[in-house]
């Protein structure tokens, strides 16, 4: 039992000093990270339950990579994943969204937890993203606004909002609010 004991402990410090390495390297301002190697990094950071390092991690991939490379991480968001990975980029556009105000990010992190990928559906969280004002103008985005207002379980919910939104993205050309409305006025 005492040798079961004694490996297991060298086996979870040995654990820790790799994660600590990690975190270090990351942590560190100086050396030299490639902003995939961060990405990484937040990932194990997240799967870890340490978030404070993953977003530090976001951070200084933030600060490394360009906006095409950002838009193009986050893209990466909608493509079938493991959902360490979709976590990872679920921080990364939240972070971009709060620090940048980027409607992309913004969009993105308001449709993840819309349709509860990476996270759990939360329609409130949601719609703190999706009614950001670098939004307004997106009929997609006025169409899944007013899906929330109009469902039933929505704590929130606001039928005339959901109604007006849903004519605004129908006069904009959104075919899937001209299908709801007529859906709607069957009912």
């Amino acid at each position: 039992m005492r040798a079961h004991t004694a490996v297991m402990m060298l086996l979870s410090a040995a654990a820790l000093a790799w994660c600590g390495m990690a975190y270090t390297k990351a942590l560190d301002p100086s050396g030299p990270v490639s902003p995939s190697e961060l990405i990484e990094m937040a990932s194990e950071a997240l799967a870890d339950g340490n978030k404070p390092t993953a977003i530090h991690c976001i951070d200084r991939y933030l600060a490394l990579a360009d906006d095409d490379t950002v838009a193009a991480e986050m893209a990466e968001f909608w493509k079938p994943t493991s959902e360490q990975a979709r976590a990872v980029r679920l921080a990364l556009a939240e972070r971009v969204a709060a620090l940048y105000e980027k409607p992309a990010a913004i969009k993105l992190a308001g449709m993840a937890y819309y349709q509860a990928l990476g996270v759990p559906k939360d329609y409130a969280r949601a719609m703190d993203y999706l009614s950001h004002p670098s939004l307004a103008a997106f009929p997609e985005v006025m169409f899944y606004e007013a899906d929330i207002l109009l469902d039933q379980g929505f704590e929130g919910r606001d039928e005339a909002r959901g109604l007006s939104l849903l004519h605004q993205a129908a006069d904009k050309g959104y075919a899937k609010a001209a299908a709801r409305l007529a859906e709607l006025q069957k009912a």
